[in-house]
Parts: C-alpha cells; sequence; structure tokens
C-alpha cells in the first residue's frame, strides 16, 4: 500500500513539474512573440483606416493590402518592398486629377458638363479672343449668361 501511494505521488510530482514547464515555456513564447508585434497606422485614401498589429519585419505591400486601398491612392512615393521593423503612421495621399486648361477646352468638354448651347459659344469666343493671355475666373463672370452656377461648374472640371 505504501508503494502505492509513493508512487501515486511520484506520478502526481512528475505531472505537476512537466505542467509547470510547459507553462513557463508558453509564458515566455507568448512574451518573444509580443515583442516580435508591431502596430501600423495608415489612414487617407485607405476603405479602412485605423490601426493593425503586424509582425516585425512586414512589407509595406502587405500592409496597405491590409487596409484596402481605394482606387486614387497614391503610393507612388513608397517603396512597397519596404520592410518596417518598428511602430508607424503612413498617410496616403490621393491621386491628383489632371484637369484641363479652361483655354484648351472645345465645345464638347463644355457640352459633356452641361452647359447650355447659347453659353458655349460665348465662352468659345471669349477663349478663343483671350488666348495667350491672362485671365482669371473672374473675366469669365464679366460675360453676359455666365453666373457663380456656370462658374462652379467650370473651376470643377477646369484649370486655369
Amino acid at each position: 500500500m505504501i508503494k502505492k501511494i509513493k508512487l501515486i505521488i511520484f506520478i502526481l510530482l512528475i505531472v505537476s513539474i512537466s505542467s509547470g514547464a510547459f507553462l513557463f515555456f508558453k509564458q515566455e513564447q507568448k512574451q518573444i512573440e509580443q515583442s516580435q508585434t508591431i502596430f501600423i497606422k495608415v489612414s487617407g485614401a485607405v476603405n479602412y483606416s485605423g490601426v493593425l498589429p503586424f509582425k516585425k519585419g512586414v512589407k509595406l505591400r502587405e500592409v496597405f493590402f491590409k487596409f484596402f486601398l481605394k482606387s486614387n491612392a497614391d503610393i507612388s512615393s513608397f517603396d512597397l518592398e519596404e520592410k518596417i521593423f518598428e511602430n508607424k503612421n503612413f498617410f496616403i495621399q490621393e491621386k491628383k486629377e489632371n484637369k484641363k486648361s479652361i483655354l484648351d477646352v472645345n465645345e464638347k468638354d463644355l457640352e459633356k458638363i452641361s452647359i447650355r448651347e447659347k453659353i458655349i459659344v460665348k465662352l468659345m469666343e471669349f477663349i478663343l479672343k483671350n488666348k495667350g493671355n491672362k485671365v482669371t475666373w473672374e473675366d469669365f463672370l464679366k460675360i453676359p449668361g455666365i453666373g457663380e452656377k456656370t462658374l462652379n461648374l467650370l473651376k470643377k472640371e477646369f484649370t486655369i
């Protein structure tokens, strides 16, 4: 009977030592994993801005993929193969639109933005007359029939 009790105590001792060692190494592993984690914040031209955890050494390409870039995101200034080893913040600019100069428009360009035919004729006369001259948006307001509403349409679609 004493041999059985000693055997049971010995088995319990072995089990407790091995489970203690397992928990110790598991905790140490967790600390190592935590030290390998970085946090990256991305905002701007992304669908989901915020902060996400990544492993140290993650490529910027993988980071941007997780944040779902918008179609107009301008990432041309980033090295997508760069590896990140520390917490960082990134702001992604939107691509700048290449607007046409108002002095280079034609009748079809103006028709596309729903300008009336009479106004198109006056605009084209003004543009032809002032080709090569310095003009401002206020100069367009001097054309009979052009008001703030039409001027705002022109400003939205074209540059000076």
